[in-house]
């Protein structure tokens, strides 16, 4: 009785790993099934999926038939209907794992499946479909029959559905202007979406207009401009209708003529007092916005502005004249006065602008950008110019130290302008490197250079390296054999060394930065004829600002003594061999950390999956000294029971 408790314990335990196993399975397959697929439907025994959610004209759509888990089927045969005027049939990518014959007409595809091996879960086939056209209602049909199993048992006489196909919905490409009207009235002419240029007229008091706009559905209207010009002027405003598609667009134009200004005075009072009725700046925007009967302005303008003049339209019989022109220097307050004599030559009105020329923070015009293109900030990545930067000036000199190897520029250019840079490395330490910025203006053509001599210290490994304090370096590294090629150099990271075959062992003497502290990876050599890397991997203070320098060791091949000498130094190879196989399958080992203090720390790094390894194999002895001793007791408990059967018998 305990040895069929013991067995049924043992069956009861499988069978629970067996389901466990089962189900995890079956967990992984659906988790496959459901990420690669976006429409997916199912028959009684089959699923059914589609490779993409929405489809568009010129798509490939991919149909997958796959037998759902358990059902096994030996044979059967698909047929796929479409419409032909929204797919065309391209093909359909068969399973390795059974044989299949197709058919196909204008509008279906029937194959027979035949399974080459049981327990067929695998996608059995994928039709491939080219999208012709899009159709609000669009279906494939599918119909699965005649399933028999591997045993020639039918499963299913048929079985059928439908898999609807989605299409993007497309968006409207009309970018039409249906209604527009403003805050200062409407256009002269009847607004019509395909009339694309309309006028309008306002008063003098209107300084500037808001339009209202009615667009296709779906589509998006911008306007370039609010503001009108002077009076008597015709500002033209823009506005650019957008499709709901973003692409298609309509520009509609509307060209706004401001009335004149009309002073409201007998003829009188204006001989008595003149006064201009426009006033145009050649650069810059009046502030507030000119009005015959304000007489003082400021204006704002950039530093490449140097001279000023004023367009002027006085009142009748009037003139006008302007005390100066050129503005001062940059960042001061030029005041300029117009003076309007009336006719009589007595009379006299007064206007003041006072205009403040920027500094080297500006726009220019783009005649001037074309005429004289100029950097208006010039900044090195490293080091300070020489004299401080100035536009006019055009050559300027940086000193770097030796850890500076490269130099780049930050600018701002005249508008309209480009600039470029030859070049970007330095040359050797103690040299001078000249940098070209060449400034071109907006025509192309006309250019402007820009120098800046820039010297680079000499090398000094106390003093120069020691600036690199973010970048640890080794100063010295000596090696335990052979010689380093090519000569050590805190600057070159990679190095070569060869030595004898008899070494079997690397180390290295360094001095590192003030701070650093340095680790080899490594400390023996590999086998006769081969290339060990060894790595000395330095540390900054901080702890995480790292260096690595890269020493290759080829440790040359065994040489076999000669015949002669061979009886005479037996024993001598014996024992090099017997050291050269320990070698050769030495552990690798690294060394962690190695200070000033002279501590070692030493890792196996082949111990962890060691000890994975020995545990799996204990876990598996215990598992067989387990059932062993089951096994033995059963057998004792049934010797004991037949005793007592032959007892009774006696």
């Amino acid at each position: 009785m305990r040895l069929k408790s013991s067995v049924n314990l043992y069956k009861l335990i499988s069978f629970c790993l067996l389901c466990i196993a089962l189900t995890f399975m079956t967990a992984v397959s659906c988790i496959a099934e459901e990420s690669s697929a976006y429409e997916s439907i199912s028959t009684e025994h089959f699923t059914v999926s589609t490779d993409k959610q929405f489809y568009t004209e010129g798509d490939t759509l991919k149909l997958s038939i796959t037998p759902k888990s358990g059902v096994n089927p030996g044979s059967f045969l698909i047929r796929v209907s479409y419409d032909p005027l929204v797919l065309s049939f391209k093909r359909v990518d068969a399973s390795s794992d059974c044989y299949s014959m197709s058919s196909e007409d204008s509008s279906s595809v029937t194959t027979v499946y035949t399974a080459k091996q049981d327990n067929l879960e695998s996608t059995v086939g994928v039709y491939v479909f080219s999208v012709l056209s899009k159709s609000a209602d669009t279906s494939i049909k599918l119909s699965i029959t005649d399933i028999y199993g591997n045993s020639a048992e039918l499963i299913s006489a048929g079985e059928s559905c439908d898999v609807t196909i989605n299409f993007e919905e497309e968006k409207s490409d009309e970018a039409l202007l249906f209604a527009l009207s403003s805050d200062g009235g409407t256009p002269n002419e009847s607004i019509s979406p395909d009339v694309f240029a309309y006028t309008m007229d306002v008063p003098y008091s209107v300084k500037e207009l808001n339009f209202d706009c009615v667009v296709s559905e779906g589509a998006s209207y911008s306007v370039n401009r609010k503001n009108l010009g002077s009076g008597g002027s015709t500002t033209e405003f823009t506005i650019t209708v957008t499709a709901e598609d973003g692409s298609t667009k309509n520009i509609y134009t509307v060209s706004v003529t401001r009335g004149e200004y009309e002073r409201e005075a007998s003829e009188a009072e204006a001989s008595a007092l003149p006064f201009l009725l426009s006033l145009e700046p050649s650069n810059g925007t009046l502030s507030p916005d000119f009005d015959p009967e304000i007489n003082s302005y400021t204006l704002s303008v950039p530093y490449t502005v140097s001279t000023m003049s004023f367009d002027v339209t006085v009142s009748e019989g009037a003139s006008a004249k302007v005390n100066r022109k050129n503005l001062g220097s940059g960042g001061s307050t030029t005041e300029f006065r117009i003076t309007v004599t009336a006719e009589d030559g007595k009379t006299k009105n007064i206007y003041t602008v006072s205009v403040a020329r920027g500094e080297y923070e500006r726009e220019t015009s783009e005649a001037e950008a074309s005429a004289a293109p100029f950097l208006i900030s010039l900044k090195p990545s490293e080091g300070t110019l020489s004299p401080d930067f100035d536009p006019e000036v055009n050559s300027y000199t940086v000193s770097v130290p030796y850890t500076v190897s490269t130099m780049s520029f930050e600018w701002t250019v005249s508008e309209g302008a480009s600039a470029k840079v030859n070049r970007k490395n330095l040359g050797s330490g103690g040299s001078t490197t000249e940098f070209k910025i060449t400034v071109t203006a907006a025509d192309g053509e006309t250019k402007n250079v820009y120098d800046v001599s820039v010297s680079r210290g000499t090398y000094s490994p106390v003093s120069v390296i020691a600036e690199k304090t973010a970048v640890p370096y080794v100063f010295t590294m000596i090696p335990s054999d052979g010689t380093l090629s090519p000569e050590f150099d805190p600057e070159v990271n990679t190095y070569t060394i060869s030595v004898p075959y008899e070494v079997q062992q690397m180390t290295f003497a360094c001095t590192v930065s003030d701070g650093a502290s340095y680790s080899v990876n490594r400390k023996n050599l590999g086998s006769g004829g081969s290339t060990t890397e060894f790595r000395i991997t330095v540390t900054a203070s901080d702890g995480e600002t790292k260096n690595v320098y890269t020493v290759m060791v080829t440790r040359g091949t065994y040489v076999r003594p000669s015949s002669s000498s061979s009886s005479q130094k037996k024993s001598s190879s014996k024992s090099t061999s017997d050291k050269d196989a320990e070698s050769d399958t030495e552990e690798a080992y690294v060394v962690t950390q190695y200070e000033s203090t002279g501590n070692l720390t030493i890792q196996n790094d082949r111990f962890i999956p060691a000890l994975i390894g020995v545990g799996c194999t204990v876990m598996i002895l215990i598992l067989i000294i387990f059932i062993a001793l089951i096994i033995r007791k059963s057998s004792r408990t049934n010797g004991k029971i037949e005793k007592t059967e032959s007892h009774k018998n006696l």
